[in-house]
């Protein structure tokens, strides 16, 4: 064979063999450089739902991948036009971003496109989130508003608000709250134990606080302090009532207070967790009115009694109340 036949035969096998590698896979390669040598569609939302509310100061956005995209860009206002931005993220290689220190009570407006080397997508439909809010103002319970014969060593009790994780209570003498007696926050219960000076008239408030911070406080209700029980008509309760104690859970001390509408024979008997008295608090005829008694955790023998679980029973007037009290030492 000659060096010319030779030459031929060789640049034969060389094309065979560039055809079947074309075969085999020039389709791929040619989808590959046809997608690629676009620019990717738009990327879809997937986090947080689009419209939801109540949301932290931190945030963490998140879309659906796309194919042949090397990166996407993000960015976050408070306007729907974007003409001022929070955010303005880009060259973002996953498909979530976090964004921290957001402003409360708040809408946000956020949107996504994505990148690769033929250019940018679209942006992505706008999504919207909004922040928490602080909590609206408790109502008040208990002492009634206006009510007049109030122990001193009383207990504020208020209704729980939602979302609420404390509260803040102000007392004072004054009803414009210029001077505070009590000015206490951070209280997880939906009840306070106070100690007051008799012969006076008390006002008092309660707003809730959650992250987003303090809400509005609640209506001021005011109430008059003379010696435990009755005072004249007005301090007479209408109805039977053991109202939850406080503290609870307590150490070393808790206060518990009951109503009386009409002079009745009463029981206040502590018992322990499998039924046995502890102590007898009270035990005997009692003239109408608004009562508050102490349990130092001792029993009827002056003896400290374990931490734990107790139960504290009142009876009067044909009615029956029971409270959990939980001990911790």
């Amino acid at each position: 064979m000659s060096n010319q036949q030779k030459a031929l035969l060789v640049s034969m096998i060389v094309i065979l063999i560039g055809s079947v590698l074309i075969a085999g896979t020039g389709i791929g390669e040619s989808e590959s450089v046809f997608m690629t040598s676009l620019p990717p569609a738009a990327p879809a939302l997937s986090g947080p739902a689009n419209g939801q509310t109540s949301l932290p100061d931190s945030v963490q956005l998140i879309w659906k991948s796309l194919i042949h995209t090397s990166e996407f860009n993000v960015q976050m206002s408070t306007v729907d036009d974007f003409n001022t931005l929070l955010v303005d993220a880009a060259a973002i290689t996953d498909t979530l971003y976090k964004v921290t220190g957001l402003s409360f009570n708040t809408q946000h407006y956020w949107r996504v496109n994505a990148v690769n080397a033929a250019g940018s997508s679209p942006y992505s439909s706008v999504w919207t989130f909004t922040t928490l809010e602080p909590v609206s103002a408790p109502d008040l319970v208990e002492p009634e508003n206006g009510a007049e014969g109030i122990s001193p060593n009383q207990q504020l009790s208020w209704n729980s608000v939602d979302g609420a994780g404390s509260y803040h209570l102000q007392v004072s003498n004054k009803q414009d709250f210029s001077e505070l007696t009590i000015d206490e926050t951070g209280i997880a219960e939906t009840q306070y134990a106070v100690d007051l000076e008799m012969n006076k008239t008390w006002y008092w408030r309660i707003s809730a606080i959650n992250p987003a911070g303090e809400g509005e406080f609640s209506s001021a209700w005011s109430f008059s302090t003379w010696a435990t029980g009755i005072n004249g008509e007005a301090s007479i309760p209408k109805t039977f009532a053991l109202l939850p104690v406080y503290p609870n859970p307590f150490n070393p001390t808790t206060f518990v207070t009951y109503h009386l509408p009409k002079t009745s024979d009463v029981s206040l008997v502590v018992y322990n967790s499998v039924g046995q008295v502890i102590r007898n608090l009270e035990n005997g005829q009692r003239q109408a009115g608004r009562y508050t008694i102490q349990w130092d955790a001792r029993d009827n023998q002056g003896m400290p009694v374990t931490s734990g679980m107790y139960l504290c029973r009142f009876e009067s007037g044909g009615h029956v109340f029971i409270q959990k009290m939980m001990l911790l030492k």
